[in-house]
């Protein structure tokens, strides 16, 4: 399968309620909307990562797959 993403936009914001270090809390987190496609099919990824106690974190969802064919 041959796709890939293109960062469509990046915002980076502070967020306090993360736990970066074991002595700090906050942290810059990177909310990010992508536009995807594939063998035919195109969708969009919106995702943030971020950096916590040394580890980088993502979490992520998929909306709205359309395929031709």
């Amino acid at each position: 399968m041959e796709g890939g993403c293109r960062f469509a936009s990046v915002k980076t914001v502070w967020d306090s309620t993360i736990d970066a270090t074991t002595k700090t809390r906050g942290a810059w987190v990177s909310h990010i909307n992508a536009k995807c496609g594939g063998e035919g099919c195109e969708w969009r990824e919106r995702f943030v990562i971020y950096l916590s106690k040394g580890v980088m974190i993502m979490r992520g969802r998929s909306t709205r797959e359309m395929c031709n064919g």
